[in-house]
């Protein structure tokens, strides 16, 4: 099977995608908290983008990313402009 590692999953677009890919894909989702409740068939991995990240926490291998993250400044920054 193949790996799909997808980030901002959490979000509207993200948490409909997952619907679409589960049990088509192993998913690992990086999320920047553990305040989510999974399908034991996904892996979460809590990395906060905005920050230095150790990619010995990602997987080995992944065949497709999907980058749906944003920053969490993003809407304040739509009220200036």
């Amino acid at each position: 099977m193949k790996s799909c590692l997808i980030t901002g999953a959490t979000g509207l677009i993200g948490s409909n995608l997952i619907n679409k890919l589960l049990n088509k894909y192993e998913l690992y989702i990086l999320t920047h908290n553990n305040f989510i409740t999974l399908p034991k068939e996904i892996c979460n991995i809590n990395i906060d983008l905005s920050k230095e990240i150790s990619f010995a926490s990602l997987p080995a291998k992944i065949d497709i990313i999907i980058h749906l993250a944003q920053s969490v400044h993003f809407y304040m920054l739509q009220l200036y402009y």
